[in-house]
């Protein structure tokens, strides 16, 4: 209702990449980049790849994106980090990335990923609460208060 007021939309739009930035500038590997690794021109913090899951998903990601960072700075590969895509499939967040030279690196975050995609899997995709089922067809987790909200017809309990 409120989005619909431009000052307000315009306020919130400044405040999402106000909060991208900061996103960004703590975990650079969150800017999108282009498809050999390049900065993408006139980028202006209004995308991150946090973006790319639904909004109930942010808790959780963020907490992984958070323990990524810190494995990437214990050794010395947060600069050659990329995130290649990142996405929502079969009802958990799914992450691709490329740029990790060490093996033991790159098996700590790809078992963090792996752990978020389950958490994902068990976490509402609306509100973030623990979901009680998922969709049946399209595959989203909901919790009882999101699914009735949202008139799904077939779910089934988790």
């Amino acid at each position: 209702m409120l989005e619909n007021v431009p000052v307000l939309s315009g306020l919130a739009e400044v405040a999402r990449r106000l909060h991208n930035r900061y996103l960004v500038w703590r975990f650079p590997f969150l800017e999108p980049r282009t498809v050999d690794g390049g900065r993408i021109p006139g980028y202006e913090y209004d995308y991150t790849f946090i973006d790319s899951y639904p909004d109930g998903w942010r808790k959780v990601i963020i907490r992984y994106v958070k323990k990524i960072a810190k494995v990437l700075k214990d050794y010395g590969e947060l600069e050659n980090f990329h995130i290649d895509d990142a996405k929502e499939k079969y009802g958990e967040a799914r992450m691709y990335h490329s740029g990790i030279s060490s093996a033991e690196c790159a098996k700590m975050v790809d078992d963090l990923i792996w752990s978020m995609e389950s958490d994902t899997g068990h976490t509402c995709n609306r509100c973030g609460r623990p979901a009680k089922y998922v969709t049946n067809g399209y595959i989203l987790p909901f919790c009882k208060k999101c699914l009735g909200e949202h008139s799904i017809i077939e779910a089934r309990e988790l």
